[in-house]
């Protein structure tokens, strides 16, 4: 898109590749853009991945117990459950700051300094409480919020009960490994639930337009995305976000044409 804040070329750069290429770091550091003081411009990505390049200096390296210890026993990272619904506790560089964040961010973190040390974590998208996995480790969950608890199956289950009590039944492939775009779509829809909540349109456009170069968007999601972009006054974007629903959603076409008009109204 022709129209955007600065982040926006770092961003499309991070995620418009195959899942298994995407630099997850660099991903969740740019959209740390859409809160965090520490990323103000492109400079300050480079800056906020070397903190976590120096988090995992001096660790020995391959060993699941290395990793563990590193996080959750020297450095202290858990849950912060008192700012939890902060969106500081969404982005890397506040949670690298405070050592504490929601469960998916403190993930990242866990994810990318096990790559650093050559331990593979991956991420484990549970419905409402997102785990690692650290491949070939046996019990292999962990539970980055509770301070790094190392869980087996059954005890992912329990925690499921826990927070969903009689509502949901537990689905085995609850527990398998989620894609980088996966993780980034469920940091966004947090960030999307936050920012709605504090009625700040201009950030929720935002958080909506980074999702837009995910893949998977809905027409409805890209006709919300039109709608706030036209609030915002961004209509240049709105109208190349309305040229890609038409291509993609040629059966929907009067029903663009209403958004069109509507686009077309706030532009006067």
């Amino acid at each position: 898109m022709s129209e955007g804040p600065w982040w926006l070329a770092e961003w499309t750069a991070a995620v418009r590749r195959p899942a298994d290429a995407v630099e997850l770091d660099v991903a969740a550091i740019v959209m740390s853009a859409l809160g965090s003081v520490h990323v103000r411009r492109a400079e300050d990505i480079a800056t906020q991945r070397a903190r976590l390049d120096r988090l995992a200096d001096g660790a020995p390296e391959g060993t699941f117990e290395h990793w563990h210890r590193l996080l959750f026993v020297i450095h202290g990272f858990g849950g912060d459950g008192e700012r939890y619904h902060d969106a500081r506790s969404s982005f890397v560089p506040d949670v690298l700051d405070r050592h504490a964040g929601i469960p998916i961010a403190l993930s990242v973190v866990a994810m990318e300094v096990g790559r650093r040390i050559g331990v593979p974590v991956q991420g484990i998208g549970m419905p409402g409480h997102f785990l690692v996995r650290a491949v070939g480790a046996v019990p292999a969950f962990v539970d980055p919020f509770n301070g790094g608890e190392v869980l087996d199956e059954q005890g992912c289950r329990q925690r499921f009960a826990t927070m969903f009590g009689d509502a949901q039944t537990f689905q085995p492939e609850f527990l398998q490994p989620v894609s980088s775009h996966q993780i980034l779509l469920r940091m966004l829809m947090n960030l999307k639930s936050n920012y709605a909540r504090r009625r700040d349109l201009i950030t929720l456009g935002d958080v909506l337009h980074m999702r837009w170069f995910l893949p998977g968007v809905s027409l409805d999601e890209g006709r919300e995305l039109v709608r706030i972009l036209g609030v915002n006054g961004r209509f240049r974007a709105g109208n190349e976000v309305l040229d890609a629903l038409f291509d993609a959603h040629p059966e929907a076409s009067s029903v663009l044409d209403d958004e069109r008009r509507r686009l077309r109204l706030r532009m006067n």
